[in-house]
């Protein structure tokens, strides 16, 4: 057999070997695009997974209508989730102090219990109080390698449970800083560029919960109180002449709307104030306060009142300089009442005071600007009510008097010279339009008195009078109408110098 040619032999093995290199090539290429489809789905899932989280966060928002701390939570929760976080907290400041605070995952908790309370607070050195103030996220990809200026802070303390990296990301309204959420990973695992993004976005979510529930609460608190006013007016027109139900449901909205536990309402009478109603009182001290005028007192919130015509607002009557100076109203009004926050309202007509709104908790929380202003509208509606009532009794009373006169006139017509049942008659009408339990009707001879007609007497005390004129001393009632009084109120016989 004949050797092929060397030159063929040759054209042969780099066939192989470029068949060889052309399949590496593609192998190559295959593994490449494989890797490559598996980053795509990686990627993929991780977008699915941030999508998900998005419409969680908006489907919470959408669903958690006035309450703030559930939509909140949700986000917290999502948060930890999708960062793979061992913590996430979300704070909102009030002031100097956490107000609303949620939290996910047992290491805020550890942490909180270990960091003294005026370092947790916004103005102290602490991750979410720095992102506060200074209104910018802030990354610790290392807690175990912090920067100089983070050395007083407690994150070291963050390390003691567990927890390596953290991000602190600022919620935002109007671009002013209102708190903050904070993302805890207990491995050493730095956040990328697009998970801070993400946070951030987060983070304004969070804020779109808070606000779309003070909407929420502002609107349903804006109805409650028009609905509370319609029907204290409805109230008011059904019982014109008589306040007590007025009082009574005006002040259970007003304690309702308020939050408040016990409440009174106050008319003026002898310069003091008279419990006209109450509610929510302990027994012992609304036994006190119908024993007793509520006469005020140096440093009272009811001289303050009286002072200025503005509402005046104890945030704990406990600590009070009326109540520490033994001011016996300010005493009643803890001890046997509990009151600790305190509220009262004047009611003003023509620039003068004719009742107050009084409204207190038995614990110390004061009241918002929103429930003065409320109390404040009831106050106003009172003084209508009170005026109402006494336009509507002098109508009714002129009308009855009105009324008893005609009657008057037609027995003095009918009676034929017989002055016995007009006497009679006069005496009657007066008594009834004045609410009396008895009465006598004297007439005057020039030196003594007669009894003509009588309502009521005791028989004894009737025929006394009646069998023989009567002479009054000077200072008695008929002795000072003789000098000229046109009428005379004794309010208590027993103790009038006659």
């Amino acid at each position: 057999m004949t050797a092929p040619p060397l030159d063929a032999v040759a054209d042969l093995h780099k066939l192989v070997a470029d068949l060889e290199q052309r399949l590496a090539s593609s192998i190559a290429a295959h593994d490449a695009a494989k890797a490559e489809n598996a980053c795509l789905r990686d990627e993929l899932a991780n977008l699915q997974e941030r999508q998900n989280a998005s419409a969680d966060i908006l489907r919470t928002i959408a669903s958690a209508s006035g309450d703030a701390e559930s939509g909140l939570q949700q986000i917290a929760e999502t948060t930890a989730r999708l960062f793979h976080g061992a913590s996430v907290a979300i704070q909102i400041a009030a002031g100097n102090e956490w107000g609303l605070s949620v939290g996910f995952g047992a290491g805020i908790e550890r942490i909180t219990a270990l960091v003294p309370e005026e370092q947790r607070r916004p103005g102290g050195r602490n991750l979410p109080a720095v992102v506060f103030r200074e209104n910018r996220q802030i990354h610790i990809p290392d807690i175990d390698n912090i920067d100089a200026d983070m050395a007083d802070w407690p994150v070291t303390l963050a390390r003691t449970v567990g927890i390596r990296t953290v991000a602190g990301t600022p919620l935002r309204r109007d671009g002013k800083a209102i708190g903050a959420l904070v993302v805890q990973r207990d491995r050493l695992e730095p956040f990328t560029a697009d998970e801070l993004v993400l946070q951030q976005s987060f983070a304004d979510q969070a804020v779109i919960a808070i606000e779309n529930a003070r909407l929420f609460n502002k609107t349903k608190e804006a109805l409650e109180r028009q609905t509370a006013t319609a029907e204290v007016l409805e109230v008011i027109s059904s019982s014109p002449g008589d306040l007590k139900p007025v009082f009574e449901q005006m002040l259970a909205k007003a304690m309702r709307l308020c939050e408040a536990d016990c409440g009174f309402i106050y008319q003026m009478e002898q310069g003091a104030m008279r419990a006209v109603a109450e509610a929510g009182v302990p027994a012992a001290f609304a036994e006190y306060r119908r024993q007793n005028l509520h006469t005020g007192g140096a440093a009272t919130p009811a001289d303050l009142v009286r002072a200025t015509k503005k509402p005046a607002h104890v945030h704990n009557a406990q600590e009070s300089e009326a109540y520490l100076s033994g001011n016996p109203n300010a005493v009643a009004g803890v001890n046997l009442g509990g009151a600790r926050t305190v509220l009262y309202v004047p009611m003003i007509k023509s620039e003068d005071i004719v009742g107050v709104i009084n409204v207190y908790r038995q614990e110390v929380r004061p009241f918002t600007d929103e429930q003065i202003s409320l109390l404040e509208s009831f106050a106003s509606q009172a003084v209508v009510a009170i005026e109402n009532a006494r336009l509507f009794n002098e109508t009714r009373q002129a009308l009855e008097q009105q009324t008893a006169t005609s009657e008057v006139l037609s027995i003095i017509s009918r009676s034929g010279g017989d002055l016995a049942p007009v006497f009679d008659a006069i005496l009657g009408k007066a008594m009834q339009l004045c609410d009396a339990n008895f009465g006598v009707l004297n007439t005057y001879d020039g030196h003594r008195f007669h009894t003509a007609a009588t309502f009521g007497l005791p028989p004894a005390y009737d025929e006394y009078r009646r069998k023989q004129p009567l002479d009054y001393g000077p200072d008695t009632a008929p002795a000072r109408l003789l000098k000229g009084e046109r009428s005379v109120v004794i309010a208590d016989l027993a103790k009038s110098k006659a």
